[in-house]
């Protein structure tokens, strides 16, 4: 008896992330489970079907975007380009009626700015449908059907469908009307916990602690990790949801494990203690943290770093930490008095711990006293800074 096996189409995808976390985010790409993985200058290029792409989507704590190539055209000439945009099958993709945004990365000669780019590639699909359907797509920014990316290089365009629809460290855990002045990015966070090695440390039962919380945003990502709850549980919209493509049962199975795995997850977590000397910061971070559903595994304080117990552990944890460093945030005239106090500290209380730091002060090792034992270079924004790790 024969059995019919089904058939999954591979795409090329590339996630892209913040400058200096390629490797990082390769590693985190071979743990789910995706095939030739390969870093690349701002993200990284992999293998999979569609179920893939949405694991990816569901599971990254990396990565930014996750784009599904779908064409390689020409972008020798403008014709050319628009010619063989409109031979795509965009009915596979897209209602008559649908909405579409379409962003664009590189250029030519011929595509001189991006906006040249898009509008040949909107007009292009919407001509394929006037000419079938006597209808036509629409522009949308917020939440369109399908979220379009084209990169342009030399002679060629490549054309991607962006699953994740908006950037995967948008949580859904924050609001943009209440929140701190720099508020650090989820991916970010996650690298430097990753860097640290947190998911180590919590896997032994080490305290997580971080004593300049802010609006949590450290603590919360701490807590996903040690509780193995994907960062993307909490979203109800994604690049995907509309796009005629859209295979709902396999991502019903996903969320179903990623459930599962979170109601197993959450009762190993160690201690996680957020604190911040400033009571309007912990009362952003205490709807941070009801937000993203982790309130029942973070101890959140109002208090200064200086008066912060250390947990009553035979395990010695991570202190992860985002300083004012005169930039966007405090004075700097102030940051030697606050370097002198963490310091003495650290000294104190927190002799066997893990630190991590990120900062753009190159001075902070030496005010601290401390040899970093990891420096990595990363962007905070638009801020060039580094992520440093210690043993205390």
């Amino acid at each position: 008896m024969m059995v019919s096996m089904a058939y999954f189409p591979t795409y090329n995808y590339f996630v892209s992330c913040a400058p200096g976390l390629e490797k990082l985010l390769a590693g985190e790409l071979r743990t789910l489970r995706c095939r030739s993985v390969r870093p690349q200058r701002l993200g990284v290029q992999f293998k999979g079907t569609v179920k893939d792409g949405y694991r990816v989507c569901l599971w990254s704590r990396i990565g930014s975007r996750v784009l599904m190539e779908i064409a390689e055209v020409s972008a020798r000439s403008s014709d050319e380009f628009y010619e063989e945009v409109k031979e795509i099958a965009w009915e596979k993709h897209l209602r008559p009626e649908g909405t579409l945004y379409i962003g664009s990365v590189g250029g030519n000669l011929v595509f001189k700015n991006t906006q040249f780019i898009n509008v040949r590639t909107k007009d292009a699909i919407v001509d394929r449908f006037r000419e079938m359907t006597k209808k036509r797509p629409s522009v949308k920014a917020k939440f369109p059907d399908v979220r379009l990316h084209v990169v342009v290089r030399k002679d060629r365009a490549t054309i991607a469908i962006d699953l994740a629809g908006i950037p995967l460290h948008l949580r859904m855990y924050r609001t943009d009307k209440v929140q701190v002045v720099a508020p650090m990015k989820e991916t970010l966070a996650d690298a430097l916990l990753m860097f640290a090695g947190w998911p180590r440390i919590a896997h032994e039962g080490g305290p997580f602690v971080d004593f300049m919380c802010g609006s949590g945003t450290l603590p919360i990502e701490a807590a996903m990790i040690a509780g193995d709850i994907a960062p993307g549980l909490q979203r109800k919209w994604w690049g995907f949801t509309n796009w005629l493509g859209h295979d709902q049962e396999a991502w019903d199975k996903l969320i179903d494990e990623a459930k599962n795995r979170r109601e197993v997850g959450i009762k190993s977590v160690p201690p996680i203690i957020a604190s911040d000397w400033d009571g309007d910061s912990t009362l952003i971070a205490f709807h941070c943290i009801r937000r993203a559903g982790v309130e029942g595994l973070i101890d959140l304080r109002t208090e200064d770093f200086t008066e912060v117990e250390r947990p009553d552990s035979d395990v010695t944890g991570l202190i992860a930490l985002n300083p004012p460093y005169g930039l966007r945030l405090g004075e700097p005239d102030e940051l030697p008095a606050l370097y002198r106090e963490l310091k003495e500290t650290l000294e104190e209380n927190w002799s066997g711990y893990r630190l991590a730091i990120i900062t753009p002060d190159r001075t902070i090792s030496e005010q601290l006293g401390l040899r970093p034992q990891h420096t990595y270079s990363v962007k905070n924004g638009s801020i060039e800074t580094e992520i440093l790790t210690y043993n205390l």
